[in-house]
């Protein structure tokens, strides 16, 4: 338990995505991060306290993004200079300026699913949906050379339940 929150005001919403990120799964799943936008009595750079909470979460979603994106590029790469995956792509509706190193935004939101085992599940789901008849998945972390085993676990629990209705009883 804590009684103490983040100041919105004196930690950058880069620098605190960062330090989340950078903590081992086990441990991030119980963090409890509070957000303070503290009082204008005591913050100069005290402002409308929702304006504020709103704008220092979409500096924190798009922080979420980039570093997920910096990750998925690494793991892209080897890829991107295969003929092979370069024709599928292409195939597929991505231009050469999206196979440019290192892979468009687009490429990379269309390739890779990020987030909670839930929005992965809930993309798998779209592919299933669409009419795919099977769906690889590579769990691709910070750290490639240690084995996934806590967010392979993660996303199992979630696909092998009743909450992913994409996924049939034939399918699992």
């Amino acid at each position: 338990m804590a009684t103490a929150g983040v100041s919105i005001w004196t930690q950058e919403a880069a620098t605190l995505a960062a330090g989340c990120h950078a903590l081992p799964p086990a441990r991030r799943e119980r963090l409890i991060l509070g957000l303070a936008v503290s009082h204008p009595l005591t913050e100069a750079r005290y402002r409308l306290p929702y304006t504020a909470l709103c704008t220092y979460f979409d500096e924190l979603d798009g922080s979420t993004v980039s570093s997920a994106r910096a990750t998925a590029r690494a793991a892209l790469a080897p890829y991107l200079i295969q003929p092979n995956y370069a024709n599928a792509w292409l195939r597929s509706g991505f231009t050469t300026s999206d196979l440019s190193a290192p892979g468009s935004d687009r490429l990379i939101d269309a390739v890779f699913a990020r987030g909670t085992p839930e929005r992965i599940a809930d993309r798998i789901t779209e592919h299933l949906t669409a009419g795919a008849d099977h769906v690889a998945v590579q769990v691709v972390t910070r750290s490639p050379h240690s084995f996934p085993r806590a967010e392979w676990r993660a996303l199992a629990e979630v696909l092998l339940s009743d909450r992913s209705p994409g996924l049939s009883e034939s399918r699992r």
